[in-house]
């Protein structure tokens, strides 16, 4: 993460190393900077350009996504959907890749090879995780499998956990653009509005997330 933002070394293959470390999770380098450093960085909390909050139909963290029956039991199903998170991520890397190639800023790249690259780096993904212990270990498909589901689970709930408190709770404003789609704040006040702390003290939880408990500052 810290290495995608080119904030882990003054060195930018250093960065470049360490943030390729994505390509293991089975993501993609590009999409995952298009959406967060890109999307997510610049609209923090603005619906539909943060796709942090731009959530299926039957979750809602935006108070300006409309509002569903289903939302009521939100608080019992929404840790089922966190888990799937990655898994999630990992079908719609593509969509995200489409809506990158959609984007004025991003027309000059070559999309049929990224998306073979990509397609060939989840593929590759699948192969370590499920086809290599299939081969070399004693483990049954039901026994690697469900340790695959187990860590993307894992995974995804501690990451929806860490989104979910660093933006969508009190206090962490949601604002909507006026008709020219224009928000009000500057940029820095935006952050500062939209973000919030948290655990700051911790210095376990400060730890095992590497410092992103402190969002604003993060921001």
């Amino acid at each position: 993460h810290d290495a995608l933002h080119g904030a882990t070394s003054r060195h930018r293959w250093v960065n470049d190393l360490l943030g390729s470390s994505m390509y293991m999770l089975g993501s993609d380098v590009f999409v995952w900077k298009f959406l967060h450093n890109e999307a997510h960085h610049t609209h923090t909390n603005v619906l539909p350009q943060d796709q942090d909050i731009n959530a299926p139909g039957v979750m809602r963290f935006s108070e300006h996504a409309p509002l569903r029956r289903v939302h009521r039991l939100q608080h019992v199903h929404a840790f089922i959907f966190y888990g799937l998170l990655t898994l999630a991520k990992f079908v719609g890397d593509y969509f995200s890749m489409a809506r990158a190639a959609r984007h004025p800023k991003h027309q000059d790249r070559n999309y049929p090879l990224a998306y073979l690259g990509m397609t060939g780096v989840k593929l590759l993904h699948l192969f370590v995780f499920i086809g290599l212990p299939l081969m070399l270990t004693s483990f049954t498909w039901w026994q690697v499998l469900l340790g695959f589901l187990l860590m993307h689970v894992t995974a995804s709930v501690i990451m929806g956990v860490v989104f979910q408190l660093a933006h969508v709770v009190e206090g962490a404003e949601q604002p909507a653009p006026d008709a020219e789609g224009i928000i009000a704040a500057d940029w820095t006040e935006h952050e500062l509005r939209t973000t919030a702390d948290f655990a700051p003290r911790n210095k376990l939880v400060t730890w095992l997330i590497g410092g992103l408990n402190y969002q604003i500052e993060h921001h």
